[in-house]
């Protein structure tokens, strides 16, 4: 048995819980590099099987050393697939796409959208613009039904479980920016983020003042616009 990340469990706990509908507990993991999640999920019985994708072929190479090792090569596929170009229509029921930008997982889901069934579950882990896609996946017509965000080796990352369905209401910018499930119940991890933000934003503030060029101006103006949201942020936790 391995331990694994506490990224990487958070992952595997959210695509557990994708596993309502389904009683084959099939998951994906696009992008999987050393598979680390599928040996892990497989081994602790939380999937009974899974399929290890990655785009390059160094990376699929070291995955099937690792489910070798594990002796897992019956529960556990190596693909080289380009998102879900190797994936059969409902193949799994759990897709994992984490560790890469948010623009790019929206491109894997666009891609690969006759891939997947009403039934499917996504756990997508955007590392950068998140609040974008937030607003594209409801737009796509997925709802957030579980968010965490993990703090591991200094950085923040936000994980999410996406299935079928609309929100029950439109998100307020705030939410959009920070999660409507981590800022109702006042994560404390978020706290963290944002008290981070905070300081951030009142360094760069220091560093413009008496400054009088365009481009500063246009930065404090930006900056007002972010501290407002996070005025409202910080209002969860009061």
């Amino acid at each position: 048995m391995e331990d694994i990340s506490e990224r990487l469990l958070t992952a595997a706990q959210l695509a557990a819980a994708g596993f309502a509908w389904s009683s084959r507990r099939i998951v994906a993991d696009i992008g999987t590099d050393h598979a680390m999640l599928p040996v892990y999920m497989v081994q602790h019985g939380l999937a009974s099987s899974a399929l290890a994708l990655d785009v390059r072929k160094g990376p699929l190479e070291r995955a099937r050393r690792h489910v070798q090792e594990a002796g897992l090569t019956e529960a556990i596929t190596c693909r080289l697939s380009d998102g879900f170009s190797a994936v059969g229509k409902g193949e799994a029921d759990v897709y994992v796409i984490c560790g890469m930008g948010g623009k790019l997982i929206q491109k894997i889901l666009s891609a690969g959208k006759d891939r997947l069934t009403d039934e499917n579950a996504i756990i997508a882990g955007p590392q950068l613009d998140v609040p974008d896609f937030r607003a594209f996946v409801m737009r796509e017509g997925w709802h957030i039904a579980a968010e965490r965000m993990v703090l591991e080796n200094g950085k923040f990352y936000t994980l999410m479980l996406l299935e079928r369905g609309e929100e029950d209401a439109p998100f307020s910018d705030v939410e959009l920016c920070y999660g409507r499930q981590l800022l109702s119940g006042c994560d404390p991890v978020l706290l963290k983020a944002l008290v981070r933000e905070k300081k951030q934003i009142e360094k760069i503030r220091g560093q413009l003042q008496g400054k009088e060029s365009g481009s500063a101006a246009r930065r404090l103006s930006q900056l007002a616009v972010q501290e407002k949201l996070l005025d409202e942020a910080f209002a969860y936790y009061r």
